[in-house]
């Protein structure tokens, strides 16, 4: 019986751990961008905390930072949270251009740039 109950802890303790390491430990992020209405005026950026098997990793947010390169004036930012890191732009109306944002956050290996087109406001 002596055994028994060390063997169960021992297998816990490892089950625990492995929970821990593979799903709820961040190893990358991704950022996903979204169209967030039909007029296609509005673009919606989330940095998503990946796990070791490539899925949102559990119970786990982390803080990102928005830096816009160029193409500053073609865009409004609309919403702006870096501790949940969900950012919303809004394009300007007329106006044509490039954008290239760059976005940093805690666990992510390097920045992750994205170019986006905008024309004639909308993305």
């Amino acid at each position: 019986m002596k055994y028994f109950i060390i063997v169960l802890v021992l297998i816990s303790a490892a089950s625990v751990l492995a929970v821990w390491f593979f799903f709820m430990n961040i190893y990358e992020t991704e950022l996903k961008t979204e169209i967030s209405n039909p007029e296609r005026t509005h673009l919606k950026l989330t940095v998503i905390p990946l796990n070791g098997f490539g899925g949102k990793a559990w119970f786990r947010n982390l803080r990102s930072v928005i830096q816009i390169k160029r193409g500053a004036d073609l865009i409004e930012i609309i919403k702006n949270n870096e501790n949940a890191s969900v950012f919303e732009i809004k394009a300007r109306s007329g106006c044509s251009g490039l954008l290239e944002i760059v976005v940093k956050s805690e666990y992510s290996l390097m920045p992750e740039n994205r170019e986006l087109s905008i024309d004639l406001g909308k993305f």
